[in-house]
């Protein structure tokens, strides 16, 4: 025996050690509290969390990097400002797989609490490497950044730990955070006890983000925001499992297809060559003969200046070579065809070439980062790399189909389901226009009956065939219900549709005589957002509008106001569906993509009848949560090897 406790229990030197450890890194104001290292510890703690739990906890980790599937984890903080628990897990790496087994269970047994609200400046990543190394998914959480998000939607401001608490007098360092880069490379300083400025910083971010956790209710209140934050909040676990799992990639196919792509633009590239080498040669005086051959002048196609020569010497004319001029000379020349061509495999290859296969891991998969709060919309933005810009097929059985390289492993399937039509919906139901509502109920084609209506064509009149100034009816019908949803005005109409600014004009007032409440609710949002100073989603979710930015740009301000009320409620529903699957998803099967208002699941194949049921349900379920008038479809789920598109 060493010593005795004050209880009068009996220890050796080691268990009074741990016990010791224990009772002063839980003791609530002990600042030089010595952080916990051992199985046995975190037990303790598990223990005593047991007999009294905290209703919120701030958590934290510090890490060697930002990859879960590469860096390591050197603390877990967790607690409240003079309260502070630090887990240093820096031996489990190098202990034996029972040993990292029980530290493992340990930590999912201290931290699955759903009574705990778990409180993060920046959840997703926190969460994102305990689910991955630990098995540990925090429940109940609130993430700082994301409420900063949500207050400033419309701004510029900065969302890290740093600026957002400059915003509430609330200072911060983070001149430490450096320090624990790459720690596991520098091995004197991993197997040493943690620096004093260390542990000092990393009670620095338990401290301010509760601080800004309670700053930000009263912001909250006076905003009305509460429920867009609760949605927000039950997404981000989804969002982070998402990006966790990952997508499967077939790379051989996807390295063929690029292959085919390559070879066809330089191809493509030599007959542009060929006519604009000829054109320049014959413009110029001296004529360069290498064996009895000419010489043709050599274009750089990616450079304005020699493309703009070239084609002057074709009798184009343009002062820039970008696609959009050149779409609007294509019939002056054959080359230009083949020039918009080029350019199309030029960024085929730059955007969907080996960088992008470069995030394709061990795995066989892409984790790519989906930022849950990427516009100020509440739309989700992909990046590192950006699924979202995977083309679509350019028919059925297109070769070159990129999305049949998004594959299900051996003994899986995808699910593909989308939001049918959802942004117009959304509109029918916000603008509560009859025609728009009466179509949606009867399960009508909206686009073929909005151009019938615009163009008064007979019962007998196809939209998709018949053509208005070159153009099939249903097609400029399709742009102007969609560009709506998204502000688009008379002069963004005739640059999609290609007709002139009057005609557009035409069309546009032909369409607002059509559906006369969009009309009136359009011109309405547009004006109570510059009034109010923001507009806001149905479920709450705002877009704020500064004076600067309504005295300088106004025009923008009000187009942003219309449709921030749909591309607003279109995020709401999409991550409403989202926060469902999480929850409801029997195991086994994964949210792997989402992508604008598609939604794309890995499944077991024994589990496909059940899971398309939920994820058909969930989506239907999350349009209802906002939409209560608009018809709303039960969802067609596409199932397949592949990302397939109907």
């Amino acid at each position: 025996v060493e010593s005795y406790s004050e209880q009068g229990d009996a220890y050796c030197h080691i268990h009074w050690t741990e016990h010791h450890r224990v009772g002063v890194a839980s003791t609530p104001t002990a600042p030089d509290a010595v952080p916990l290292t051992s199985v046995q510890e975190i037990r303790a703690l598990d223990a005593q969390w047991s007999a009294a739990l905290p209703a919120q906890l701030v958590l934290d980790l510090e890490t060697t990097g930002l990859d879960p599937r590469k860096n390591k984890v050197v603390t877990i903080a967790v607690g409240t400002p003079g309260q502070v628990i630090i887990i240093d897990l820096r031996t489990y790496y190098s202990a034996d797989p029972a040993y990292q087994q029980a530290c493992r269970e340990a930590l999912q047994h201290l931290l699955h609490r759903d009574a705990v609200l778990w409180i993060g400046h920046n959840l997703k990543f926190d969460w994102s490497f305990l689910a991955h190394q630990f098995g540990v998914q925090l429940g109940h959480v609130y993430d700082t950044m994301l409420v900063e998000k949500l207050l400033n939607a419309g701004s510029h401001s900065g969302v890290s730990l740093l600026a957002s608490a400059a915003r509430y007098g609330i200072t911060v360092t983070k001149e430490q955070r450096s320090w624990f880069i790459d720690l596991d490379t520098r091995l004197s300083e991993w197997t040493d006890p943690l620096p004093d400025a260390q542990l000092a910083y990393i009670r620095q971010d338990i401290d301010v983000p509760y601080h800004l956790y309670e700053r930000q209710q009263e912001a909250i209140a006076t905003h009305h925001l509460a429920r867009v934050v609760s949605l927000e909040h039950e997404t981000l676990p989804a969002m982070a499992a998402m990006e966790i799992h990952g997508v499967c990639v077939d790379v051989e196919r996807w390295r063929d297809i690029l292959a085919v792509r390559t070879k066809q633009k330089a191809e493509v590239e030599a007959t542009i060559q060929q006519v604009l080498g000829n054109a320049l040669a014959e413009t110029q005086l001296e004529q360069g003969m290498l064996f009895g051959e000419r010489n043709l002048p050599m274009v750089r196609l990616t450079s304005s200046a020699q493309l703009t020569q070239a084609l002057r010497a074709l009798g184009v004319y343009l002062t820039s070579t970008a696609k959009e001029a050149l779409q609007d000379v294509r019939h002056q020349h054959p080359v230009i065809a083949q020039l918009l061509e080029w350019k199309a495999l030029e960024k085929f290859e730059s955007a969907f070439g080996e960088n992008l296969l470069s995030y394709v891991t061990k795995d066989g998969r892409i984790h790519a980062t989906f930022d849950q709060l990427g516009a100020a919309s509440g739309r989700i933005i992909c990046r590192e790399p950006n699924l979202q810009q995977i083309p679509k097929p350019t028919g059925k059985d297109d070769p070159h189909d990129l999305r049949r390289c998004f594959v299900a492993p051996q003994g899986h399937t995808l699910l593909i389901a989308d939001l049918s039509n959802i942004e117009l919906r959304i509109l029918a139901e916000v603008s509560g226009d009859a025609t728009m509502l009466r179509f949606f109920a009867e399960g009508k084609d909206l686009h073929s009956e909005t151009a019938r209506l615009m163009f008064k064509l007979p019962p007998n009149v196809d939209p998709k065939v018949h053509l208005v100034n070159g153009k099939k009816a249903r097609d400029i019908a399709k742009t102007i219900n969609f560009g709506l949803a998204y502000g688009m005005g008379a002069q963004g109409l005739a640059n999609r549709v290609g007709v002139d600014l009057a005609t557009a004009k035409r069309l546009m007032q032909t369409y607002f005589a059509t559906y006369r409440a969009v009309a009136a609710y359009l011109a309405r949002s547009g004006k109570e957002g510059i009034t109010k100073g923001y507009a806001q989603s149905l479920s709450g979710r705002k877009r704020f509008f500064s004076q600067e930015k309504l005295e300088a740009k106004r025009g923008e301000a009000e187009r942003s106001a219309k449709n921030h009320p749909i591309q607003g409620t279109n995020a709401d529903i999409l991550k409403c569906a989202l926060a469902l699957l999480y929850h409801q998803l029997p195991m086994g099967v994964h949210v792997v993509l989402t992508v604008h208002d598609e939604i794309v699941l890995e499944c077991p194949d024994t589990q496909v009848e059940e899971a398309t049921q939920i994820l058909k349900d969930a989506m239907v379920q999350a349009c209802r949560e906002y939409l209560k008038v608009v018809h709303i479809p039960e969802p067609e789920v596409l199932v397949g090897p592949y990302w397939k598109k109907d």
